[in-house]
């Protein structure tokens, strides 16, 4: 009652590795990337052109991950304060000295 595995000469089975591996990985594709093949840097499959964009083969939560690491932290409120403030404080002293040169 056991299945027996299909005998399939190794010849076949490089045949078979090397036909799909020159077609591009997304599912629905048949497209030939022996010449323009792209491969994603998040999942390292490669795809044609037309589906090599993370949210077209599957990879977008990866992509959206991957862009929130490199994305700069918001400042406090606080420290965007104080820094504004130090800011202003110095303008204010420039202008006033300005106007000391002005009156003399």
């Amino acid at each position: 009652m056991s299945k027996k595995p299909s005998k399939i000469s190794d010849d076949e089975l490089l045949n078979q590795c090397i036909k799909e591996n020159q077609q591009c990985f997304h599912t629905s594709c048949s497209n030939s990337i022996k010449l323009i093949g792209l491969k994603c840097h998040l999942c390292t499959k490669v795809f044609c052109p037309s589906h090599l964009q993370p949210e077209v083969h599957g990879c977008g939560l990866a992509a959206r991950k991957d862009a929130a690491k490199d994305a700069p932290k918001p400042v406090s409120n606080e420290k965007k304060a104080a820094e504004l403030e130090k800011k202003m404080n110095k303008k204010l002293q420039q202008m006033k000295n300005d106007r000391k040169k002005k009156g003399k």
